[in-house]
């Protein structure tokens, strides 16, 4: 029998890797903690992870470049994830 694993699913590992990139970015551009723009940060970094992005590099530059894309766009939607309970 054969299991499925869903592959948007994050482990520990994958988490702590995702933390290390967001509090590089938070750092990096100096936001705060808890903003809109750090809300941001997180669910692309998410998205683009359970979409298959693996490389730290390429998940930062689409997180950061969604930070000026948001603030330049505002007619662009925002993402959004879930959180199971």
């Amino acid at each position: 029998m054969q299991s499925h694993i869903d592959p948007g699913l994050l482990h520990p590992d994958d988490l702590a890797f995702l933390q290390g990139c967001f509090d590089e970015i938070i750092e990096r551009e100096a936001l705060q903690r808890g903003s809109e723009s750090a809300r941001d940060v997180a669910s692309a970094l998410v998205m683009a992870y359970q979409r298959g992005v693996r490389e730290r590099e390429a998940l930062m530059r689409l997180a950061s470049g969604n930070i000026e894309l948001w603030a330049t766009q505002p007619s662009v939607s925002r993402p959004s994830i879930g959180v199971i309970r």
